[in-house]
């Protein structure tokens, strides 16, 4: 969707220059035609064409090459749903679309280095804890590549059965590449007198 946007934003800004220089061309040409004839006016719509040929290469190589922010809570959204899939399968399809071929995972028990690893800790994880629990998560933060979110784990009754916090770093096509899990509420600060 950012992608869709960002390619209408520009193209809207190559219409605007392409009707300045089109517009630049006809006053050219009226005024050539008054003074100098029409080889003068000829000169001036060429230039602009090119100019406008050009102009639009520039931008449109700019705008393929130029790194689109990926949606960071869709990311998460992928991350989290591989852990309430209870097929292997499914489950990896899902890290696939989200989590970096060589992404480490670590929480306080565990470092998780690989994809494929990571599908096998999450299927031993959902073995220990009941798969009736609910997840709830934070609004999603990120900036410079890097995001954090606050989960909890909720049972049918509303005890709670888990809670803590994912900070996680993207890799340079938009996947979690880094993932660390600190589990608890987190750690008030201290008073000061």
């Amino acid at each position: 969707m950012q992608k869709l946007q960002s390619g209408l934003h520009i193209l809207r800004l190559l219409q605007i220059a392409a009707a300045s220089i089109l517009a630049t061309g006809v006053k050219r040409k009226t005024i050539s035609r008054i003074k100098k004839g029409n080889h003068m006016a000829r000169n001036a719509n060429k230039l602009g064409l090119i100019f406008s040929t050009f102009l639009l290469l520039t931008v449109s190589a700019a705008a393929q090459n130029r790194p689109v922010a990926p949606d960071v809570a869709a990311l998460v959204k992928g991350y989290t749903g591989a852990w309430r899939e209870a097929d292997p399968v499914k489950r990896e399809q899902l890290l696939a679309q989200v989590w970096a071929p060589d992404g480490v995972y670590t929480d306080s028990q565990a470092e998780v280095k690989g994809r494929q690893k990571l599908v096998e800790h999450i299927g031993m994880a959902r073995q220990l804890t009941p798969s009736s629990s609910h997840l709830e998560l934070s609004p999603v933060e990120s900036h410079h590549g890097r995001f954090r979110f606050a989960w909890r784990s909720v049972m049918p009754d509303g005890t709670l059965s888990n809670e803590g916090m994912d900070f996680g770093e993207l890799d340079q096509h938009g996947r979690i590449r880094r993932l660390a899990v600190f589990f608890g509420p987190l750690t008030p600060v201290p008073q000061t007198k």
